[in-house]
């Protein structure tokens, strides 16, 4: 009696204390068995039970130390040991007043083990049982998470209907519905996965229900092709909450499917949620997107501010040093040269050897010679044509080059520059070398040269802008020459043939100047 007060005013210690002095003074006595099972209850561990059922199987608190011994093997997350001492307990008591928390204490081990099968068989046993609500509540729960990982599907959609009207509370039927409609989608079934979930994503579902039931009909909205419907339900979820990083990636990934769709602008306000949510573990990707998006649809500055954005907050992305081209090149393309250097320049300090440098110095180098400084370009492309000979772009680069050793005064290595994209290409970028070099003549004052060179341009090429040029620049030199008549004859072939370039207009003004 002792023993039994202990244990009842909490006090284990004492409790232990007086049933083994109990066991140690009367052994074999008629309270015998009551002190070890008492033992066990007082966190003695299950050394006590062991000797009881050993000692007298018959025992009539055998069936409640076998109960006990499962308990304490569950604890302890032997769920193999568990389930046999359940097994055992209602193989040989099956009208113990332990059953039924055995049954469920059984399913539940047999499901920790992975028998998803056996544990579904034993709740539906369970179930056929005059049990108590609770735990009619409870096996259904745990059924709708055995007969799906079972892979009863029907089961657990039955089931599931059952535990609707269990008035089971909605955030573990939300569970159960999750689990059930993830299952549903993996068998390609995702209308009935979304029939699952839409009670939660309604106006009356609280927020902490509703964001995740419409994520989760975004994703199987998206894998069933549904754009559109899959931005409905994350523009819903957004509405809820605006620091919820399940639905920034949730927005990122309806973007990619507007992005595919060349739907860029959609994409584009998707990728701006998803970069813009507080703590968005997708935000540099976002970003990245949404400057491509953006030029996509030729909004070049909007891009290069998505790429700034990119390069300063998250430095230690690994698309930082690609997006640092990305902003120089979203900047050249918004026409604000000058303002590109700065991260094509950032770039080639901070990451030499990254995979865009090529693209980066070809960029930076027009860049800087474009916006007058002649010097710092030569020094950039002559690193590009020297180092990265394999370039796309090599040709252009020297084309460039070139113009910036002109720039410096330097025409004796212009030429062989000139002469260097003369070798290797025979379209519009030889037109342009042929032009500079005929402009080297003409510095030089050596007209006939000159005229040679442009009077190839003129004649060889198919190209408007650099004809129209090759034309006017002819004109000149016959005018320089003292030949007017075949001056006038150049200017007028340019006004007519070349109308809408550039220097058709200065062919135009030439004529007027001449009196035509």
């Amino acid at each position: 009696m002792a023993g039994r007060c202990g244990l009842d005013a909490g006090d284990n210690e004492t409790a232990a204390t007086h049933w083994n002095l109990y066991i140690r003074r009367f052994k074999g006595r008629e309270h015998m068995d009551q002190a070890l099972l008492g033992l066990a209850h007082a966190g003695q561990g299950s050394g006590s039970l062991k000797v009881l059922l050993d000692n007298n199987a018959n025992s009539p608190l055998a069936h409640s130390a076998l109960f006990e011994w499962a308990r304490i093997l569950e604890a302890q997350e032997d769920h193999a040991g568990a389930a046999n001492r359940y097994q055992r307990l209602l193989e040989n008591f099956p009208l113990s007043e332990h059953a039924a928390t055995a049954h469920y204490g059984l399913a539940w081990c047999l499901n920790s083990t992975g028998d998803f099968e056996q544990a579904t068989s034993v709740l539906h046993k369970l179930l056929m049982k005059d049990v108590d609500t609770s735990m009619q509540i409870a096996a259904r729960e745990l059924l709708s998470w055995t007969a799906v990982e079972a892979g009863d599907l029907r089961s657990a959609l039955a089931n599931y209907s059952e535990l609707q009207r269990s008035g089971l509370d909605r955030t573990r039927l939300f569970t159960a519905a999750k689990k059930l409609a993830l299952a549903l989608k993996a068998k390609g079934d995702n209308e009935r996965a979304l029939q699952l979930l839409r009670p939660f994503t309604t106006e009356g579902s609280t927020p902490v229900l509703a964001i995740p039931a419409l994520v989760e009909s975004t994703w199987i909205a998206l894998d069933s092709g549904a754009t559109d419907d899959a931005e409905n339900y994350v523009r819903a979820a957004a509405k809820l909450t605006n620091s919820d990083t399940t639905v920034s990636e949730a927005a990122f990934f309806v973007g990619e499917a507007r992005f595919i769709a060349q739907d860029f602008q959609r994409a584009a306000a998707l990728y701006e949620f998803a970069a813009g949510t507080q703590g968005s573990t997708v935000a540099a990707q976002a970003l990245y997107k949404l400057g491509f998006a953006r030029l996509s649809y030729s909004d070049a500055k909007g891009a290069a501010k998505a790429f700034a954005q990119l390069t300063r907050d998250h430095r230690d992305s690994a698309l930082w040093g690609e997006s640092l081209y990305l902003q120089g090149e979203s900047l050249i393309r918004s026409g604000d040269l000058q303002a590109a250097i700065a991260p094509l320049q950032e770039l080639r300090r901070s990451r030499p050897k990254h995979a865009v440098m090529p693209k980066a110095l070809f960029r930076l180098g027009l860049a800087l010679q474009q916006t007058g400084q002649a010097k710092e370009g030569l020094n950039v492309l002559s690193q590009l044509v020297g180092k990265f000979s394999e370039f796309e772009a090599w040709v252009e680069a020297e084309l460039h080059r070139g113009l910036c050793l002109v720039a410096l005064n330097r025409p004796r290595e212009a030429r062989s520059a000139f002469d260097r994209v003369l070798a290797k290409d025979k379209g519009i970028l030889s037109a342009r070398a042929r032009i500079q070099i005929g402009r080297l003549h003409l510095t030089q004052e050596d007209d006939e040269a000159a005229l040679a060179e442009f009077l190839k341009v003129a004649l060889l090429y198919a190209h408007d802008e650099e004809v129209a040029e090759a034309l006017f620049l002819t004109g000149h030199c016959l005018e320089r020459q003292g030949n007017q008549t075949a001056a006038i004859g150049q200017y007028n072939k340019a006004v007519k043939d070349h109308a809408r370039t550039a220097y058709a207009k200065q062919c135009t003004d030439r004529l007027h100047a001449l009196g035509q």
